[in-house]
């Protein structure tokens, strides 16, 4: 009877150790599609720091698009800034408006791209109180906890908001055009440790108003524009920028002496204040 006993415990102990060790049962890949980590957007430098990214938007492709308008190699102006994550969306933020203390979410000049997203984490299930070996999708942890979150491509309902970095909006053309549909290019998106990269395709048509205008009547009524994104994140270093001491420094009058202005808000008062940096054409000072 003791010897049955000890068979039984050790068969069980046996299938015990068996199904702790299984290999973990994913969520299927198709269901994971488009979900990127937080980590790679807003990962820390390594003293803690956020990271500052510099950004550039590039037409890659057109079709038939409208005489005068948008043109492969257009390119945006560079902008420097940081990732930042809200209940609702992914925004990239000028670093313009951290250096003046516009942080808030609700100054709007702020906000250079922004796009609506859902969170997403994934833990695994439980049967009878205890964990098995099969991952399910997290829905109990708040946004701000979540891992990772998917771009909801179709809820795009203009470019992104991207006028602040590519005013595409200041060509009188778009008073007759406007996006109606948005979706990222089938494998283009590329994650990096220090760049991050992908193509959007940008379908316009033509508002009915503007048919019976002499420039458009020849016209096609859609036409597609392809956008490729790149960002580059800074390289970390020591270097630290000088300022003047004020406007009266001896040093701003010498020969090879340049100066930038920075302004930012003063903590003591909240108001405007600019603060005068050296520049100096010089390989081992500028």
């Amino acid at each position: 009877m003791m010897k049955r006993l000890l068979i039984a415990l050790a068969a069980l102990s046996l299938f015990a150790g068996c199904a702790k060790n299984r290999d973990v049962e994913l969520v299927r890949d198709g269901d994971k599609q488009n979900v990127l980590p937080k980590t790679a957007f807003i990962g820390a430098n390594e003293d803690g720091s956020r990271g500052i990214w510099l950004t550039k938007m590039t037409i890659i492709d057109t079709s038939d698009a409208p005489a005068g308008t948008l043109f492969i190699g257009y390119q945006s102006d560079v902008q420097a800034g940081y990732f930042d994550f809200t209940e609702g969306q992914l925004q990239f933020r000028s670093l313009m408006g951290q250096l003046k203390g516009e942080e808030s979410q609700n100054i709007k000049n702020n906000v250079l791209m922004n796009w609506n997203i859902e969170h997403i984490d994934y833990t695994l299930d439980e049967s009878d109180g205890l964990t098995t070996n099969k991952e399910i999708e997290d829905n109990f942890k708040v946004w701000n906890q979540r891992r990772s979150f998917r771009i909801k491509w179709g809820e795009q309902k203009e470019i992104a908001n991207q006028t602040n970095i590519f005013p595409i909006s200041s060509f009188s053309v778009f008073e007759c055009w406007s996006p109606v549909n948005i979706r990222r290019v089938d494998k283009t998106m590329k994650i990096e440790k220090d760049h991050i990269g992908f193509d959007v395709e940008v379908v316009y048509q033509r508002h009915p108003a503007c048919g019976d205008s002499p420039q458009w009547a020849q016209s096609d009524f859609n036409f597609t524009a392809t956008y490729k994104y790149s960002f580059r994140k800074l390289p970390e270093t020591d270097y630290q920028p000088k300022a003047y001491t004020n406007e009266q420094d001896p040093a701003r009058y010498k020969y090879g002496h340049f100066q930038t202005v920075r302004k930012v808000i003063n903590p003591a008062n909240g108001r405007p204040h600019n603060i005068f940096m050296e520049n100096r054409w010089s390989e081992k000072t500028h």
